[in-house]
């Protein structure tokens, strides 16, 4: 009884340890690890509108200025930073 236990014990880690022997091969593919930067969403609130304006200015001049409008920029984030992993040439060693 004990000898096929044992058996049966060495079979089953013969089939559990061939997995990872088998898997100490060849690379298949690397990987570089990217900082992606934050995205963010800009929109733009109008403060003051455009307009046009008549100035006097010195010897009895008058002229017409153009004032362009003004905007506020609000800016929302839309997705946090995070680490991105990037398919590159096996055997280049990044930093």
């Amino acid at each position: 009884m004990k000898h096929a236990a044992l058996a049966a014990l060495a079979v089953g880690m013969a089939f559990l340890a061939a997995p990872a022997a088998a898997f100490e091969g060849h690379v298949k593919k690397c990987y570089h690890q990217h900082w992606q930067e934050p995205e963010y969403k800009y929109t733009q609130h109008l403060v003051r509108k455009g307009y046009k304006r008549m100035e006097y200015r010195g010897n009895n001049k008058a002229e017409k200025v153009y004032y362009p409008p003004v905007y506020k920029e609000k800016r929302t984030k839309v997705s946090k930073g995070r680490y991105v992993l990037r398919q590159v040439a096996c055997g280049k060693h990044y930093e």
